[in-house]
């Protein structure tokens, strides 16, 4: 951890499982991470069943909700990385699991939680690309009520 000052923030951190959103889950923990360590911020963890970006996530399918056992294990895997670093330093995550359109799912969960700032990976693309689909880190920047934090991978 670093010296610089810290304050306590509800932050939210969109996972997908590619190795862009573990960088943005490890920023964000540092950015959760209170100046009061026995009142830390808060971590909210979202995973979107549609994919943010087309940089192929570790996992090839979704396992079905009603496969249990596949369900929860695939979940385990996702919020590995979040976890993992929020219990490091004493975190609090909140799990949330959101289907549909990625930009929508997160400017509405950063509402619903009210939280700070939204953290979320962005890849690189081709300029025609985004001029022809857009980047869903560039339309969350322009529509959130709140700071947006992107991690360039």
């Amino acid at each position: 951890m670093t010296d610089r000052l810290r304050i306590k923030r509800k932050v939210l951190v969109v996972i997908d499982g590619t190795p862009i959103s573990d960088k943005a889950a490890k920023e964000a923990v540092d950015l959760a991470w209170g100046s009061d360590p026995s009142k830390p911020g808060e971590l909210v963890s979202l995973f979107i069943t549609q994919p943010l970006s087309n940089e192929k996530p570790f996992y090839l399918e979704i396992p079905k909700k009603s496969e249990k056992e596949k369900w929860e294990k695939f979940l385990d895997d996702i919020f590995f990385v979040v976890e993992k670093e929020a219990k490091a330093e004493n975190l609090h995550v909140t799990r949330v699991i959101e289907d549909g359109n990625p930009v929508e799912a997160i400017l509405k969960v950063a509402n619903e939680e009210m939280v700070d700032v939204i953290v979320m990976g962005s890849s690189e693309r081709s300029l025609m690309r985004r001029a022809l689909i857009g980047n869903p880190a560039h339309k969350v920047l322009n529509h959130a009520k709140c700071s947006v934090y992107i991690v360039k991978g």
